[in-house]
């Protein structure tokens, strides 16, 4: 289930040093909406 299908869990600026907010965004498939848990 998903609260709101179109949009995406993003790196503000496609930074992915320690500490960038995450914002909610259009899905677009970028590198800033890939993510993997460790």
């Amino acid at each position: 289930m998903q609260a709101h299908p179109d949009k995406c869990l993003d790196l503000t600026l496609s930074k992915t040093d320690n500490g960038k907010n995450i914002r909610l965004w259009d899905c677009n498939g970028t590198d800033a909406q890939q993510f993997e848990i460790y």
